[in-house]
């Protein structure tokens, strides 16, 4: 290589590195602001009364519910609780994204579980993931209602779970914020990439559901559903006997 050559790599190398610290730095800073978040959150999800909902909504993006301070406070604390887990999404470390997620953000990690980049994850302290499970990169884990996926579990990339959507009949267009809606994922399913999962659906041990599916209703366990919406096509061997042992790929 020439000395050109050489001089540009190094300098690659440099911004690399400054460009990694410059994020791990800011994840961990904040890291302690962000826990407390989280806990006022879980607590005040589990005391949270039909009172409470309209300005739920505005915290998560669904209809104003008014100009108040508090209104404005909730919504602001949203969005960046919502700029941080992007940002811990995108840091090129396996072990600091397990750590903000668990330790700081209240997520149920089984041992052996992989999360890859780019998730997207709203309300953490609701989302339960089990031993050796794989998510892929750029999925979305929405907690709000609670997302429970169980053991080696492959999810694939840009799959996404929605436990909370807007009601289309409502005057104010807000979301489900009255009814838990809730996603509940059995040991060894396989979630195919570009899928999508709706509120309010269990998809069972060892289903399959194949890329691109939109999934409204139950899966029945071991059966393999396509299409939009998905409805079962097959039905998968239950002789799995595979557990995923927690590698992944670094930085990723």
């Amino acid at each position: 290589m020439n000395p050109c050559s050489v001089t540009i790599l190094l300098l690659c190398i440099i911004a690399f590195f400054v460009a990694m610290m410059c994020s791990f730095t800011f994840v961990l800073l904040l890291c302690p602001f962000i826990a407390v978040y989280e806990r006022v959150m879980r607590r005040h999800k589990k005391q949270r009364g039909p009172s409470d909902a309209a300005a739920e909504d505005a915290a998560a993006g669904g209809a104003p519910s008014g100009r108040s301070l508090k209104a404005r406070a909730m919504s602001l604390a949203a969005g960046f609780e919502r700029y941080y887990l992007y940002r811990v999404s995108k840091t090129p470390s396996h072990l600091v994204r397990d750590f903000i997620y668990g330790k700081v953000c209240l997520m149920s990690l089984g041992k052996g579980a992989v999360i890859y980049y780019g998730a997207e994850v709203r309300a953490p302290y609701n989302i339960c993931v089990g031993e050796g499970s794989v998510i892929g990169d750029r999925a979305v884990l929405d907690g709000r209602n609670g997302l429970r996926i169980g053991r080696n579990v492959n999810v694939s990339s840009n799959a996404s779970f929605w436990t909370e959507q807007h009601d289309h009949d409502d005057p104010l267009f807000r979301c489900h914020t009255r009814v838990r809606t809730g996603i509940t994922v059995g040991d060894r399913a396989w979630i195919g990439p570009n899928t999508v999962i709706l509120p309010n659906v269990t998809v069972g041990e060892g289903a399959v559901v194949a890329a691109g599916a939109v999934v409204t209703r139950d899966v029945e366990p071991f059966a393999i559903v396509a299409g939009i919406p998905a409805r079962k096509i097959s039905e998968r061997s239950r002789d799995l006997k595979y557990e995923f042992n927690g590698e992944f790929l670094p930085f990723l």
